[in-house]
């Protein structure tokens, strides 16, 4: 982060409020929600998990504007980091509705409350797109998802930089050992090794 400079009033001193993370027990944003938290004043939400809430991470079900709002409004954060999402790439392609609320609605009106508590905003995206380009590209190659998980991505990205040209796009392919089994590609790996099972692998992976 940096300050920008006002002709009139010298640099504008950074916003010193707390960090929300949106989605802080999945695989992502649990690792998110522990670097900031050692750091800075830091509240994470949850949804249907084992976590057990506490004054710092708080269940709520980000499908109730209402909800998110008050939250938004009471905690008055200076970054809100969204993790939520649905990243089941053939959980999407079954329930198109679902990925649409979670990966484009939820972080879309994430982005406008941000703006409306002065709060710095990223969106966590992804690499599911595709170009014409066979290489690594720039932000502003033209792109399509490469699936609706991908779609659904590309659409938030989109409507959130043309409302609120500040906030940080993180376009990212992750991964990592989790302990909900059936949600990472590192245990389904280390559990085929370990029964001497064949992985196929991917071709169109740069």
């Amino acid at each position: 982060y940096h300050s920008q400079m006002n002709s009139n009033s010298g640099p504008i001193p950074l916003n010193t409020g707390p960090v929300l993370i949106f989605g802080a027990s999945g695989l992502l944003g649990s690792r998110v929600f522990s670097s900031f938290s050692s750091t800075f004043e830091t509240y994470g939400t949850f949804f249907k998990s084992s976590i057990t809430p506490t004054t710092e991470m708080l269940e709520l079900d980000a499908t109730d504007e209402f909800q998110v709002r008050q939250l938004v409004i009471n905690l008055k954060p200076s970054r809100i980091i969204n993790c939520l999402g649905l990243t089941n790439v053939e959980d999407c392609e079954k329930r198109p509705e679902a990925s649409w609320k979670l990966n484009a609605e939820i972080p879309i009106f994430l982005s406008r409350l941000s703006m409306e508590v002065s709060a710095d905003f990223v969106q966590i995206s992804t690499d599911h797109f595709h170009s014409e380009l066979k290489m690594p590209r720039s932000e502003s190659t033209f792109m399509t998802g490469i699936n609706h998980y991908g779609f659904t991505k590309l659409s938030a990205d989109k409507t959130i930089l043309q409302e609120n040209p500040a906030a940080l796009i993180l376009r990212t392919n992750f991964f990592g050992y989790s302990s909900k089994v059936d949600k990472s590609i590192l245990n389904f790996a280390i559990n085929a090794f370990n029964l001497d099972q064949q992985i196929n692998g991917f071709e169109d992976v740069i």
